[in-house]
């Protein structure tokens, strides 16, 4: 009952984040360590201007985005999501 319960729950968790992402109210991305965006909805592709393609093919890399007056931030992010599997909103 109780791993039926938590996989309930996950499923509830999981629905939520797709309605959030699908919205397009903020802009969401998913992304390797290597740098490379993998998956990205329609709101950050307006305010970056790149597109599903881009994405698709690797053409989208967070750490060639990233302001050089905020490169200090990302080492600490890796590090966040290597040990949570996953980081805070910058």
């Amino acid at each position: 009952e109780e791993r039926t319960k938590a996989s309930l729950q996950l499923q509830a968790n999981e629905t939520k984040f797709r309605r959030l992402v699908s919205s397009n109210i903020i802009g969401v991305v998913s992304c390797n360590t290597h740098g490379t965006i993998t998956e990205a909805n329609d709101e950050f592709l307006r305010m970056t201007g790149f597109t599903h393609e881009d994405v698709r093919t690797g053409g989208v890399r967070w750490d060639e985005m990233t302001p050089l007056d905020l490169k200090h931030l990302d080492k600490p992010a890796l590090e966040e999501t290597d040990r949570k599997r996953e980081t805070s909103a910058v």
